[in-house]
Protein backbone atom coordinates (compact mmCIF):
# COMPACT_ATOMS: atom_id res chain seq x y z
CA UNK A 1 0.00 0.00 0.00
CA UNK A 2 3.22 2.13 0.44
CA UNK A 3 3.59 2.57 -3.05
CA UNK A 4 0.01 3.43 -3.85
CA UNK A 5 -0.10 5.85 -1.60
CA UNK A 6 3.19 7.46 -2.67
CA UNK A 7 1.84 7.43 -6.16
CA UNK A 8 -1.47 9.11 -5.35
CA UNK A 9 0.47 11.63 -3.16
CA UNK A 10 2.88 12.61 -6.11
CA UNK A 11 0.15 12.79 -8.81
CA UNK A 12 -2.27 14.55 -6.17
CA UNK A 13 0.39 16.95 -5.05
CA UNK A 14 3.14 16.90 -7.29
CA UNK A 15 5.34 19.44 -5.85
CA UNK A 16 4.98 17.67 -2.02
CA UNK A 17 7.41 16.43 0.15
CA UNK A 18 5.99 13.23 1.79
CA UNK A 19 7.49 11.47 4.95
CA UNK A 20 5.21 8.06 5.32
CA UNK A 21 5.81 6.13 8.85
CA UNK A 22 5.00 2.97 8.20
CA UNK A 23 4.94 0.92 11.78
CA UNK A 24 7.71 -1.64 11.85
CA UNK A 25 8.67 -1.37 8.03
CA UNK A 26 10.44 1.80 9.13
CA UNK A 27 9.54 5.17 6.91
CA UNK A 28 9.98 6.84 3.73
CA UNK A 29 10.15 10.13 2.48
CA UNK A 30 9.63 10.88 -1.10
CA UNK A 31 10.14 14.27 -3.17
CA UNK A 32 9.31 13.96 -7.42
CA UNK A 33 11.36 11.22 -7.71
CA UNK A 34 13.55 11.14 -5.25
CA UNK A 35 13.26 8.83 -2.57
CA UNK A 36 14.71 7.51 0.71
CA UNK A 37 13.76 4.03 2.80
CA UNK A 38 14.76 4.31 6.55
CA UNK A 39 14.48 0.57 8.17
CA UNK A 40 13.54 0.75 11.98
CA UNK A 41 16.15 0.71 14.74
CA UNK A 42 15.52 -2.88 16.45
CA UNK A 43 14.45 -2.43 20.28
CA UNK A 44 12.62 -4.18 23.09
CA UNK A 45 9.16 -2.60 22.59
CA UNK A 46 7.63 -1.25 25.82
CA UNK A 47 4.90 1.39 24.93
CA UNK A 48 5.09 2.82 21.69
CA UNK A 49 2.27 5.50 22.55
CA UNK A 50 5.25 8.50 21.77
CA UNK A 51 6.92 6.68 18.77
CA UNK A 52 5.19 8.65 16.10
CA UNK A 53 5.18 11.58 17.52
CA UNK A 54 8.67 12.00 18.70
CA UNK A 55 9.39 10.96 14.85
CA UNK A 56 7.28 13.51 13.85
CA UNK A 57 9.07 16.07 16.01
CA UNK A 58 12.69 14.94 15.01
CA UNK A 59 11.82 15.04 11.31
CA UNK A 60 11.12 18.78 11.64
CA UNK A 61 13.95 19.56 13.87
CA UNK A 62 16.27 17.77 11.17
CA UNK A 63 14.80 19.86 8.35
CA UNK A 64 15.35 23.07 10.51
CA UNK A 65 18.54 22.48 11.50
CA UNK A 66 19.84 21.53 7.39
CA UNK A 67 20.17 18.03 7.99
CA UNK A 68 20.28 16.14 4.72
CA UNK A 69 16.91 13.87 4.73
CA UNK A 70 19.10 10.00 4.93
CA UNK A 71 20.44 12.00 8.34
CA UNK A 72 16.88 12.87 9.51
CA UNK A 73 15.15 9.94 9.05
CA UNK A 74 18.25 7.42 10.63
CA UNK A 75 17.84 10.11 13.77
CA UNK A 76 14.22 10.06 13.65
CA UNK A 77 14.45 5.86 13.59
CA UNK A 78 16.45 6.27 16.96
CA UNK A 79 14.30 8.70 18.81
CA UNK A 80 11.19 6.87 17.98
CA UNK A 81 13.32 3.63 18.72
CA UNK A 82 14.24 4.73 22.16
CA UNK A 83 10.58 6.48 23.13
CA UNK A 84 9.08 2.96 22.35
CA UNK A 85 11.38 1.29 24.60
CA UNK A 86 10.16 3.08 27.19
CA UNK A 87 6.74 3.38 29.28
CA UNK A 88 4.97 6.44 28.96
CA UNK A 89 4.30 9.06 26.65
CA UNK A 90 6.27 12.22 26.78
CA UNK A 91 8.40 11.05 29.89
CA UNK A 92 9.72 8.53 26.37
CA UNK A 93 10.83 11.43 24.58
CA UNK A 94 14.25 11.13 24.68
CA UNK A 95 16.69 14.53 24.19
CA UNK A 96 18.69 15.51 21.32
CA UNK A 97 21.77 14.46 22.99
CA UNK A 98 20.68 10.95 24.06
CA UNK A 99 19.93 10.08 20.28
CA UNK A 100 23.28 11.31 18.87
CA UNK A 101 25.18 9.24 21.69
CA UNK A 102 23.17 5.81 21.07
CA UNK A 103 25.41 3.90 18.88
CA UNK A 104 24.11 1.73 16.25
CA UNK A 105 25.53 -2.26 15.87
CA UNK A 106 27.34 -2.98 12.74
CA UNK A 107 24.24 -4.57 11.12
CA UNK A 108 22.27 -0.96 11.70
CA UNK A 109 24.59 0.84 10.00
CA UNK A 110 23.88 -0.99 6.77
CA UNK A 111 20.58 0.62 6.08
CA UNK A 112 19.89 0.89 2.41
CA UNK A 113 18.63 4.50 0.81
CA UNK A 114 17.23 4.72 -2.99
CA UNK A 115 18.41 8.07 -3.49
CA UNK A 116 17.88 10.89 -6.50
CA UNK A 117 17.57 14.23 -5.72
CA UNK A 118 16.82 16.63 -2.43
CA UNK A 119 14.58 19.71 -1.17
CA UNK A 120 14.06 21.78 2.42
CA UNK A 121 10.54 21.37 2.38
CA UNK A 122 8.24 19.70 4.07
CA UNK A 123 4.20 17.94 3.99
CA UNK A 124 3.65 15.55 6.63
CA UNK A 125 0.61 13.41 6.26
CA UNK A 126 -0.95 11.24 8.93
CA UNK A 127 -2.35 7.91 8.65
CA UNK A 128 -6.04 9.95 8.48
CA UNK A 129 -4.63 12.18 5.79
CA UNK A 130 -3.50 9.28 3.87
CA UNK A 131 -6.68 7.09 3.78
CA UNK A 132 -8.33 10.75 2.65
CA UNK A 133 -5.66 10.72 -0.10
CA UNK A 134 -6.38 7.01 -1.33
CA UNK A 135 -9.94 7.58 -0.99
CA UNK A 136 -9.47 10.59 -3.51
CA UNK A 137 -7.67 9.00 -6.14
CA UNK A 138 -9.96 6.14 -6.75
Amino acid sequence: EPERILSCMKKTYPEAQVVLTLGSDGSVYQYKEERYVQEIIKVKAVDTTAAGDTFTGYFVAGLLEGKSIPDTLLRCAKASGIAGSRKGAAPSIPYKEEVEAWKLNRKDEEVKWFIMNRRNVLTFFSNCVRMATLTRCE
